[in-house]
């Protein structure tokens, strides 16, 4: 699960609780070395983890991979607040907003509570 950062800024990024709702086939590496994404490195109570969170064209979202999750794959995480319609406009967003082809999708939750 994607959680908050330690000491977020009040209405900052960090502040935001965020939740996953696609698996993408793509790797940290290339989102970094093709698209110029820049990952720290956290941990929380699952394992260490890297994550890029990102406010882009008024959509907040991060993406994350915990150590020992495939290597090719990251979460693509949205805030946990999001409902359904909100989910999947926000996940074509970030996937027309990096170029990226709706194959890369392993995984899109359909359990969003809202």
């Amino acid at each position: 699960m994607c959680r908050k950062m330690q000491r977020p800024e009040p209405g900052s990024i960090g502040s935001v609780d965020f939740a996953p709702r696609a698996v993408l086939r793509i790797s940290v590496g290339e989102l970094r070395n093709r698209l110029g994404i820049h990952f720290d490195d956290e941990i929380d109570d699952l394992d260490s983890y890297k994550i890029a969170r990102l406010n882009r064209a008024g959509v907040i979202f991060a993406f994350m991979r915990h150590k020992g999750e495939p290597d090719n794959t990251v979460n693509l995480c949205l805030p946990s607040e999001l409902g359904r319609q909100d989910v999947e406009k926000a996940i074509c967003n970030v996937m027309k907003q990096f170029g990226l082809p709706p194959e890369v999708i392993e995984w899109r939750s359909s359990s969003v509570i809202h």
